[in-house]
């Protein structure tokens, strides 16, 4: 007991002499001889901070925020990581202590402020690694489009390109319920600039900018993926939808002709079926597209189906087809996306192969603005 005795009243004798770093010291040593007594452990970050060691203060702090939460006293720990964070903002192993006790107490969006300010602290200090392990912290608690497209950022920038991928699918596939497309095309736009092949994330993204009522984000997307499958049939069949939204009849009668042909020739006869239809949405009097759609009627490509679709499949009466995408009963269509191509240039569209009609388009576009 006199030895504990003594180095106390050592530590006190140099705090009132006000010398702060050697006062810390002797706390310290008072702590490590009497580790229970946690109000020398707050003498100890207190006086080292006044000291001017930093790190040592916010270490003594991280310390008795580990006992007072062993101690069952969660609320101080809470506070005395606060404190270590305060004096070093990035300081990953007490944020994340910290985080954890304020899901307990159900104060996430403190836990989102701080880490906010933290990420901020490590990109002003040029700190990649810290500032990747606290924004996957941050998506944990805040899963938004913005956290995820900064969590890809920051895994691109540490090398890790597909894994950064994997995170913006996921996250697109856990908005999509949610019924935010904009947000959803965001983070699927961004997976087709670090991999412009991949074909999913380009469906995905066109889809997502029809449901916005937004042909032309759509074909953007495509285009995008074209250059790497310039003949796949899914992406062109999602460019023809498009063409339906804008709307552009005779550029999506071209379109959805040819996803058609190719669709049958694949053994596609259900999905070249709807394809057919769309043809004759536009155009009722279609010789091709009245007898391909018999045709596939009869070899049962319309198996499952109701009477009374069949019955719809063979009226060719555009009031007895399905209602194309428009403003009024599917997408709201903004003003600047209705274009009116000239027939000497819709004709020459004609001529092209269809993997190069969303060029095309934006070519025309331009040329108009």
């Amino acid at each position: 007991m006199a030895s504990a005795r003594s180095s106390l009243d050592e530590a006190q004798r140099l705090e009132k002499k006000g010398d702060f770093a050697k006062a810390a010291d002797a706390y310290a040593k008072h702590v490590a001889e009497n580790p229970e007594e946690s109000h020398s452990l707050l003498k100890v970050a207190e006086l080292s901070e006044r000291g001017g060691s930093t790190l040592q203060a916010s270490a003594a702090f991280k310390k008795l925020a580990q006992f007072h939460v062993q101690k069952g006293f969660k609320a101080k720990g809470a506070a005395a990581y606060r404190q270590a964070i305060r004096i070093v903002p990035d300081d990953v192993g007490s944020i994340k202590a910290l985080i954890e006790i304020l899901k307990e107490q159900q104060k996430s969006r403190d836990g989102v402020a701080i880490l906010d300010a933290a990420i901020k602290e490590s990109v002003r200090r040029g700190n990649k690694k810290i500032q990747l392990e606290l924004t996957e912290e941050l998506v944990k608690i805040e899963d938004t489009a913005e956290v995820n497209l900064s969590l890809a950022d920051a895994l691109v920038d540490a090398g890790r390109k597909e894994e950064a991928c994997r995170q913006l699918l996921g996250a697109a596939e856990r908005l999509h319920p949610k019924g935010n497309a904009r947000q959803e095309s965001d983070l699927l736009e961004r997976v087709l600039e670090l991999d412009s092949g991949n074909k999913g994330a380009a469906i995905k993204a066109g889809a997502a900018a029809l449901e916005q009522g937004n042909p032309k984000r759509c074909l953007s997307a495509i285009r995008i993926a074209l250059d790497s499958h310039p003949q796949d049939i899914d992406l062109i069949a999602i460019a023809a939808q498009a063409f339906d939204v804008m709307p552009d009849p005779m550029r999506a009668t071209l379109v959805h002709r040819e996803v058609a042909r190719r669709l049958k020739d694949a053994g596609r006869g259900p999905d070249a079926r709807e394809h057919w239809l769309a043809v004759l949405r536009n155009d009722p009097a279609d010789e091709e597209a009245k007898q391909a759609a018999v045709s596939l009627t009869k070899k049962g490509a319309l198996a499952g189906a109701d009477a009374n679709e069949v019955d719809e499949a063979l009226s060719f009466l555009g009031e007895d087809l399905p209602a194309p995408p428009t403003a009024s009963n599917s997408f709201s269509v903004p003003q600047e996306f209705l274009i009116d191509v000239p027939e000497e240039e819709m004709t020459r569209n004609l001529t092209l192969e269809v993997d190069s009609l969303v060029d095309v388009s934006f070519a025309l576009d331009d040329e108009k603005s």
